[in-house]
């Protein structure tokens, strides 16, 4: 009984150590396998082409950008998992066409209900005002079926008590404190403001967003590329503008690093912009994971995150 009680456990606790090494495994291979990009464009005679592609797990896990022509499109070994720029004949074409259909049956609906509710308005009889009078502008009734009409008539409204209603209410408000008067306004946005500006002032939080930047500029040098190689026909129309410009691409040029190979040619005639280039790089989120930890475990932080939560 207990031998059995005994492989049964050791069974589960074998298959858990294997489903833990499994979860180790993948997790590493998230933060420490790269994801390579390569991406670059074109511009000749007018037409602008960019393209962007990635990858990761040798080819597992890959995705393409083209623009203005392609889309976007994802894949997971040979299986295509999103695709922007697929031909019509799926469902949701059909669902466009259908709804292309039945646009102008609606108009048609919406005119002919129009029509309707115009005959219904002309085919009823207009109301009667009252008698017919002469003349001389007096009723046939007489001067006493005037009177009785005059009697029975609502008086005009009282516009002077109705102002005055008007304002023994926004008096009633502020006295019990709905609209506040300007001067607590004001004292108001300067303690905001005087909060704010210790805030600013505070060395402490001066710091972090130093250590915030340098992290920041970590994360960007991490993700700039590996390598760039271009090609720019570039004319700026006159001769001497383009010749400054020549000039100051030369002197740029070393500075560039040995893995920027970037040729100009320069066109002292014509205005145009014309080239290609590519670039790539690689992308690990193990660094960007570190830094970003690193900033959100900072203390400060969590300090000038109360202080704002005990102000709100």
């Amino acid at each position: 009984m207990w031998s059995v009680v005994l492989r049964i456990l050791s069974i589960l606790g074998i298959v858990l150590l294997l489903l833990l090494a499994l979860a180790l495994v993948i997790l590493l291979l998230i933060l420490f396998w790269p994801v390579s990009y390569r991406g670059g464009g074109s511009a000749r005679a007018g037409r602008y082409q960019v393209w962007f592609r990635f990858r990761w797990l040798c080819g597992l896990l890959r995705g393409a950008y083209m623009y203005p022509e392609g889309g976007f499109r994802f894949k997971l070994l040979w299986l295509t998992v999103y695709d922007s720029g697929r031909k019509p004949g799926n469902g949701t074409s059909r669902g466009r066409k259908a709804k292309q259909d039945a646009m102008p049956e609606e108009k048609t609906r919406h005119r002919e209900n129009a029509v309707r509710e115009n005959e219904r308005t002309q085919c009823q009889p207009s109301p009667v005002i009252g008698p017919a009078e002469d003349k001389t502008g007096q009723s046939p009734s007489g001067s006493g079926d005037r009177a009785s009409d005059e009697i029975g008539k609502p008086s005009p409204p009282d516009i002077a008590g109705d102002s005055g209603k008007k304002e023994e209410k926004s008096s009633e408000r502020e006295e019990n404190g709905q609209n506040p008067p300007l001067s607590e306004k004001l004292s108001k946005m300067k303690e905001s403001l005087r909060f704010y500006l210790d805030i600013v002032q505070d060395t402490a939080n001066q710091e972090l967003v130093k250590h915030a930047l340098t992290r920041l500029y970590k994360i960007i040098k991490s993700l700039r590329p590996r390598f760039l190689h271009a090609e720019v026909l570039a004319g700026l129309g006159e001769p001497d503008l383009t010749g400054y410009a020549y000039g100051g691409y030369w002197a740029i040029k070393p500075f560039l690093g040995k893995k920027c190979h970037v040729t100009v040619t320069p066109d002292f005639e014509r205005k145009i912009l014309e080239g290609e280039f590519a670039l790539g790089g690689r992308i690990m989120v193990a660094t960007l994971a570190h830094h970003a930890v690193r900033v959100l475990l900072d203390r400060r932080l969590r300090r000038l995150l109360d202080r704002l939560k005990s102000r709100n």
